[in-house]
C-alpha cells in the first residue's frame, strides 16, 4: 500500500506527514489506551515515508512484568526488516489488514470475531 493512500498523507500539510514523532505518538496512544491491544505499528514500505529513507516502522508494546502498565514506542525497522524472506507474521499482519480496509471493518469492534 503507498503511503498516500494512508488519510493522514492525503489532508497535511507536507511537516506533519514527515513527523515521525505524530506517528510514534499515534501507535503508543493506540496501546496505552485500548486493553485490547498489545502492540501497533505503522510499517512503511521501503522508501515510502516522506522524510526516512530505507524501512520506517513506528512500534509501540506494552512492556512485561515487572515494567507491567508501560509501554514503550520505537523504530521495529532499527531491530527487524520485517520485508525479509523471514518476516512472514508481518506479510500476514499486512495482508490481513489489507483485507480489513478493503471491508471498511477498521471502524467496527466486534467481540465476537476471530481476527
Amino acid at each position: 500500500m503507498d503511503h498516500k493512500d494512508n488519510k493522514i498523507f492525503k489532508n497535511t500539510a507536507p511537516a506533519v506527514q514527515e513527523s515521525e514523532q505524530l506517528l510514534h505518538a499515534s501507535v503508543l496512544s493506540m496501546v496505552e489506551f485500548d486493553d485490547d491491544i498489545f502492540a501497533a505499528g505503522n510499517c512503511f514500505d521501503w522508501n515510502q515515508h516522506p522524510k526516512k529513507k530505507g524501512l520506517f516502522c513506528p512500534f509501540a508494546f506494552r512492556l512485561p512484568y515487572p515494567n507491567h502498565g508501560s509501554s514503550l514506542a520505537k523504530d521495529l525497522a532499527a531491530e527487524y526488516h520485517y520485508l525479509g524472506n523471514t518476516s512472514e507474521w508481518f506479510f500476514l499482519a499486512r495482508k490481513n489488514a489489507e483485507r480489513v480496509i478493503a471491508k471498511n471493518e477498521q471502524y467496527i469492534k466486534d467481540s465476537t470475531k476471530d481476527w
